[in-house]
């Protein structure tokens, strides 16, 4: 039967009673409101009645109580029925998405069926957060947190604008002459259909459309229409659409569906069925199918051939010169090569252990790296190496892709730091012999072995647990890094960086949404900032805390939510916990929820995870002011709520000096950025790892710290911004410890103490000497001399 309720008149005398439900009411009013759930109020009201007419909730009830009945209700029992066709409540009905009858009026005939989906699917998000062991204050903050765009509720998002004809005569006589309703529902069906199991949800919304006009004036007509997709991560990209057998009746009406597009093929099982193939030989190409697959059946059923998809061009922000799509084929090939020698190094005999496992430490490895590693080339010459000329220009960039390797137990390590790293240094010769038998390049430095393979460069370092602890008791001048660099280097990165590997594979929008918020914090100037696992963190972390809106499965969806975080997080009261596959145990978030007693102990940037429970990954930066500035431009990319480019436009307007630094001497010039495939005879080695840009604002900061900041952009250093911390350059006191690069001035007024100022004219003459070569001129855009 049709689910029907009396009039609300008596229900409203019966919440006038009922403190729980007053409170309940307003609850579920603000609670559709602050996720745009387009479901009216009265709507809202007619449900509990239904319930306390039902005996399923009580005036005596309080609000919690309430409020589970209702989403228990809207999660289970009103969306058992639920179709692609739409919500039926009681009697089937072919002209309503739904019937729930107040009296003889149905409250639901102007409701969209997507609208219902979704106050259904929120409904069983609030019932997983009471029914949960959670905090209190995490459950108010997923009901009040508001959606502020399409992309917190879904993956994929078009813009489709309609022409006039596109609604049929039928389906505006069906809503009574609005003509919107007839489009967006007929619209829905087609892609409902096309998409089949490659989307678990589609709407199709107009905004605010005015649904009334005046009786004398035509009514109105709808130019754009947005559609939003929840895909399914293991469908979506899927590039073959097969279709039934060419034998059976359902064949006509695919391939009526498809048109052109549908064609019989014959497959490897032997079938022959009708079958439509996408465009998609990379990856890049095949998260373009859906798109396919919308301009394609809405300009056949439905007469519409503009659509656009809403999302953030991956050419121009990940994609560069002599690379093939965004780069995660060029990221496999690395991978590739890392496997095989991996394999080659446990099989290597003249080291006296053996070797247990080769642990990948590098970004590209959990193909995280912004711009994956192109393959070399060493031009042919009489010299034993590839170092240039003076005066030539310097060698493109080529990073050594970092990698650990574990020995088996052993009781017969030195008992010193000095006679560990001694025997290290043998196992590397030892290792270089034998790479070199079969003819693998390698070149050996103190503390790590640099193999060629493929046209890659691979860094290998040996990690030994008793140098860590030897360190940590010992402490010796001497020795190239503490006890906790080593540690970071050898312990925490092998394990946190095998853990983000496998939570790439689980999730395949998270290496995407990671390299456009790499790209996006670098074309703001901020790559000595903010280090690259400070990004893979807290992109894991917004993947991982997904209780009001799901897991993002495109990276558009999942870079704007990472934004979302840094624009509003407050990182001096909070941790971020990243529970990566689960290994945090009980007792850290126990310990973690008074953190604000024990704030002091742990970096700015406070990141708990698996194997780093002092958040030493983040020990060094960001700092304070960088986390701020972070928060700044995440502020400035999120206004208008719009999907654009102009999010990775940097603002210079902020910087007093700006030096500009010769393209050529950077490593990073875009027509040397096109390398061709390495020669394997060569026995050169290439220049690894020199980054010129990065050496030089090393230096700046060690000079200038206490007057300026510096940003430069890692992969386009173009130039090298800087912001002085005190631009006004008034006097100040004279002090010993802070008389580095300032001048006297004369005495303060009243006072036999002298005053002093900073030497910016000696400052920006240091700018051009300590970069000799590099830079081409510096800039003055506002400063005070």
């Amino acid at each position: 039967a049709v689910v029907s309720t009396q009039s609300t008149g008596g229900f409203l005398g019966v919440v006038s009673q009922s403190p729980g439900l007053q409170q309940a009411l307003t609850t579920l009013k603000f609670w559709c409101r602050r996720k745009k759930i387009a479901v009216s109020g009265h709507i809202m009201t007619a449900i509990p009645h239904h319930l306390y007419k039902s005996s399923s909730i009580s005036p005596d009830m309080d609000v919690l109580t309430i409020l589970k009945q209702v989403w228990s209700f809207l999660a289970v029992k009103f969306v058992d029925q639920v179709s692609q066709q739409g919500l039926i409540v009681g009697e089937t009905s072919t002209e309503y998405p739904g019937l729930f009858t107040e009296t003889a009026a149905n409250v639901l005939y102007n409701t969209d069926t997507a609208a219902l989906v979704e106050l259904a699917r929120h409904s069983r998000i609030m019932i997983d957060m009471l029914d949960s062991s959670r905090d209190s204050s995490l459950f108010v903050s997923v009901l009040t947190e508001p959606v502020t765009s399409l992309f917190d509720l879904y993956d994929v998002v078009f813009e489709v604008e309609v022409p006039p004809c596109a609604s049929s005569l039928q389906h505006t006589l069906q809503y009574a002459g609005v003509m919107h309703r007839g489009i967006v529902d007929h619209m829905r069906e087609v892609l409902s259909k096309a998409y089949g199991d490659r989307a678990h949800h589609v709407r199709v919304c107009c905004g605010n459309p005015t649904e009334t006009w005046p009786r004398k004036s035509q009514p109105p007509t709808v130019t754009r229409l947005t559609v939003g997709v929840m895909v399914n991560q293991d469908n979506w990209m899927r590039q073959v659409e097969r279709g039934p057998s060419a034998e059976t009746p359902a064949s006509l009406e695919f391939k009526e569906f498809w048109g052109e597009k549908s064609n019989l093929r014959r497959f490897q099982d032997g079938s022959i069925i009708q079958a439509v193939v996408w465009e998609g030989k990379t990856v890049q190409e095949r998260r373009s199918i859906l798109a396919q697959i919308t301009k394609h059946v809405l300009a056949r059923h439905v007469g519409v051939t503009q659509v656009r998809e809403l999302k953030f061009d991956s050419g121009t922000i990940v994609g560069r010169a002599g690379q093939v799509g965004d780069g995660e084929e060029q990221a496999q090939k690395i991978i590739k090569t890392f496997n095989e020698l991996s394999k080659i190094l446990r099989k290597c005999s003249k080291i006296p252990l053996s070797v247990t496992s080769v642990q990948g430490v590098a970004p590209v490895l959990r193909n995280t790296e912004l711009y994956p590693q192109l393959e070399y080339q060493v031009k042919q010459s009489r010299s034993t190496n590839a170092v240039p000329n003076s005066g030539s220009a310097c060698p493109p960039y080529i990073a050594a892709h970092e990698m650990v390797c574990h020995f088996e137990t052993s009781g017969k390590w030195p008992e010193d730091v000095r006679g560990i790293l001694r025997l290290k240094a043998a196992f590397y010769l030892a290792l270089k012999e034998e790479l070199e038998s079969i003819h693998i390049p390698a070149r050996v430095n103190p503390d790590f072995l640099d193999i060629a393979r493929n046209g890659f460069i691979f860094r290998l370092r040996f990690f030994v647990p008793k140098e860590t602890k030897i360190r940590s008791t010992n402490i010796s001048f001497w020795t190239p890094s503490s006890s906790d660099d080593l540690k970071i280097q050898t312990e925490i990165m092998p394990h946190v960086s095998s853990l983000l590997g496998s939570f790439s594979l689980q999730h395949s929008a998270f290496p995407l949404t990671v390299r456009y918020l790499k790209s996006w914090i670098s074309s703001h100037n901020l790559s000595n900032c903010i280090p690259d696992i400070f990004c893979e963190l807290v992109a894991a972390h917004c993947f991982l805390t997904t209780w009001s809106y799901g897991v993002p499965q495109t990276a558009t969806a999942g870079f704007l939510r990472v934004l979302s975080f840094l624009a509003n997080f407050n990182w001096d009261l909070y941790p971020v916990l990243v529970n990566l596959n689960e290994e945090l145990p009980s007792e850290t978030f126990e310990r973690f929820s008074t953190f604000i007693n024990t704030r002091r102990a742990y970096p700015d940037a406070c990141i708990v995870c698996p194997h780093d429970e002092q958040s030493l990954l983040t020990r060094d930066a960001p700092t304070k002011t960088s986390l701020r500035l972070l928060q700044m431009v995440a502020e400035r990319a999120l206004q208008g709520n719009t999907v654009s480019d102009e999010a990775f436009k940097p603002d210079t307007s902020s910087f007093n000096v700006m030096i500009h630094l010769k393209p050529s001497q950077t490593g990073f010039a875009e027509a040397e950025e096109v390398m061709q495939e390495h020669h394997a005879k060569s026995s050169q080695f290439p220049v690894v790892d020199y980054n010129p840009v990065e050496y030089y604002v090393k230096e700046l900061t060690q000079a200038y710290d206490h007057l300026c900041v510096f940003f430069y952009n890692k992969w386009r250093p173009r130039f090298v911004g800087v912001m002085l911390k005190r631009p006004e350059n008034t006097p100040v006191k004279f002090t010993v410890n802070g008389s580095m690069a300032r001048v006297p001035c004369g005495k303060k007024e009243e006072e036999d103490d002298v005053a002093v100022r900073d030497n910016l004219d000696a400052m920006l003459s240091d700018f051009a000497l300590l970069g000799k070569g590099l830079v081409k001129n510096v800039e003055v855009l506002k400063l005070d001399l």
